[in-house]
């Protein structure tokens, strides 16, 4: 609160009174020193305040970085997987096949006779 320079004068202990009521009280000569002061203070709890959430942001990049390298893993694995079960697909079918040979032989040799 600003006020003129004469209250502070008469009435000093209004410095201690309003600080118990959290009420800055200063002089109207007083006020750009204080208004700078605030400013600076504004302006310096800010650029700490960036600083952390820069911290904040690079710490969530790494982590998703190593989410990333660990999908890609998992990307790798699946695909090793399904190329596994293709040939093991594919071999039954080869097995299958060479099965049934020999019973159309072992039918065709019935007919025969």
């Amino acid at each position: 609160m600003v006020v003129p320079s004469a209250v502070i004068d008469i009435a000093p202990e209004l410095i201690a009174e309003g600080k118990k009521q959290n009420v800055f009280l200063c002089t109207y000569r007083d006020i750009f020193a204080v208004a700078h002061y605030l400013e600076a203070r504004h302006v310096m709890m800010s650029q700490d305040e960036a600083g952390s959430y820069k911290q904040l942001i690079q710490s969530l990049l790494s982590l998703l970085e190593q989410v990333d390298q660990k999908t890609n893993s998992l990307d790798r694995a699946l695909k090793q997987m399904s190329n596994a079960n293709n040939e093991i697909k594919q071999l039954v079918s080869q097995a299958v096949s060479l099965a049934s040979k020999p019973a159309k032989l072992d039918q065709n040799a019935d007919r025969n006779l």
